[in-house]
């Protein structure tokens, strides 16, 4: 009889599970700002989870790569949405507060596409698919 380790299993649906719960401070956060630097830390997250695959030794070359290539179109992305939730963040009012908030909306709607996809990467080839 083949004794399967319980340790790897559990540490893979810890790691999915935080992918999956990793968009649940975006959908609670209440103001632009909020949602900007919540939708920032998931990508901080992501970051995360994908260097611990890579350096699990389980990544394959082209895994390593597919990563590499994912965070090279996210990551300017959303270092853009930290910096644009800063700028709105201390804008005065009036028009100056309006053009941020038109980044802040611009730089979220952006980032947010490149990081959900990057997550889908990420939890797909943890998974093996």
């Amino acid at each position: 009889m083949r004794k399967i380790s319980t340790l790897p299993v559990l540490m893979m649906m810890l790691s999915l599970s935080a992918c999956i719960t990793l968009q649940a401070p975006v959908n609670t956060a209440e103001s632009p700002e909020q949602k900007a630097f919540a939708l920032y830390g998931t990508f901080v997250n992501i970051q995360e989870v994908a260097a611990r695959h890579v350096t699990s030794g389980k990544a394959t070359d082209s895994q390593i790569k597919l990563i590499q290539s994912a965070d090279a179109i996210a990551y300017p992305l959303a270092v853009a949405l930290k910096d644009a939730a800063f700028a709105y963040r201390d804008a005065k009012e009036g028009k100056l507060k309006q053009d941020a908030y038109i980044e802040l909306e611009r730089s979220f709607a952006d980032a947010s596409n490149s990081i959900h996809d990057m997550i889908n990467l990420v939890v797909n080839l943890i998974e093996g698919n």
